[in-house]
């Protein structure tokens, strides 16, 4: 069977074939358009075709260049879709498995040990207020695993960081705002919504039209831009197939070259996806296996022996580091990838 990358080349290599200088624009959306428009008037000049038969092959080629395309977009956003529920549900198991039985431990050490002992041993790193925040990502993290069938919530995890679900708010993320209004956690609940399977093509009136798409994918673009822009184009305006061949020729090398920018957006959300699954892994595995060597030592923890305290230390350290990595958003605010992950990617690898 032809994989989706084989088809779209060779309709794209059918689709350089019409432009006159056969060259394909690949460089600007507006060349493209520029030169797509000789195409719309009655088929002159391309390579010799100047009849109603020529137009209709015309609109054919340019027909499976387009289809091609959103075919590639749809299985790129059913991988990061995919990547993405993957390592928000792993986020969530690991963030559950460590911080978890951390908070048990000490509150075992709490009722095995004086007062002055258990605030002895920890000491200036945790405070109550540190103890708070562990206790409420424990929960969040029990909570949206309790309720998977929640649509987004292991997406949301993933995209935004623990701290910042949104019970219920993610299955209707505010896609009826304007492409141009869209950013932070606006922008990224659009997008979940989209990669997660869900139909752009409610924004309806008027708010997002395949024309503000086009232009809204830029060189300069954010990540979230470009992919909401193009789910605009594959929900919105070309599910409508225009009949008209001079309007859909001279609008479908734009659209695809869009598209093209926003296969680049998905596959580093991708990369960086998994860099962070990588990174949270590693650390979950060190962390469990400090839990299992604190555990047995919790009855008769021993505050003079120095082994204890160290054991104690390492994994209180540990722990602290995968609350703070659970935190870590993918995307920031502006809609690109958050340079917080890749700091954190660097620093566990």
């Amino acid at each position: 069977m032809e994989s989706l990358d084989a088809r779209f080349e060779s309709a794209k290599n059918e689709y350089q074939k019409l432009l006159p200088d056969k060259t394909f624009a690949s460089s600007k959306a507006s060349e493209v358009a520029g030169k797509a428009k000789k195409i719309g008037k009655s088929a002159v000049g391309v390579q010799g075709f100047k009849d109603r038969t020529a137009a209709k092959h015309i609109r054919e080629i340019c027909t499976e260049y387009y289809d091609a395309a959103e075919a590639v977009t749809e299985g790129k956003r059913q991988k990061l879709n995919f990547a993405l529920t993957d390592f928000g549900e792993y986020r969530l198991r690991a963030l559950n498995q460590t911080v978890g039985p951390f908070l048990q431990i000490l509150e075992e050490l709490k009722q095995n040990t004086s007062a002055d002992e258990y605030e002895k041993l920890l000491g200036a790193e945790i405070n109550t207020r540190t103890l708070e925040e562990m206790a409420h990502l424990d929960e969040m993290a029990s909570e949206a695993l309790r309720k998977t069938a929640l649509a987004g919530a292991f997406g949301a995890a993933a995209v935004l960081g623990i701290p910042k679900i949104v019970t219920g708010a993610l299955a209707t993320a505010s896609v009826e705002t304007a492409l141009a209004s869209l950013s932070g956690s606006a922008a990224n609940s659009a997008i979940l919504t989209w990669i997660g399977g869900g139909s752009l093509a409610s924004i309806g009136s008027g708010a997002i039209t395949g024309a503000t798409a086009l232009a809204a994918i830029t060189a300069g673009a954010t990540m979230v831009t470009t992919i909401l822009a193009a789910g605009v184009i594959v929900s919105v305006h070309y599910g409508k197939k225009l009949t008209e061949a001079k309007e859909y020729e001279k609008e479908v090398g734009a659209a695809v070259t869009n598209l093209e920018r926003a296969w680049d957006a998905m596959d580093s959300i991708s990369v960086r996806t998994a860099e962070l699954r990588e990174a949270t892994e590693i650390l979950k595995w060190e962390t469990t296996g400090m839990l299992d060597q604190l555990g047995p030592l919790v009855v008769d923890f021993d505050f003079t022996d120095s082994r204890c305290i160290l054991i104690f230390n390492e994994c209180r350290a540990s722990v602290q580091q995968m609350a703070e990595l659970a935190k870590i958003p993918l995307l920031d605010n502006n809609g690109n990838l958050s340079a917080e992950s890749k700091a954190a990617v660097d620093s566990i690898r």
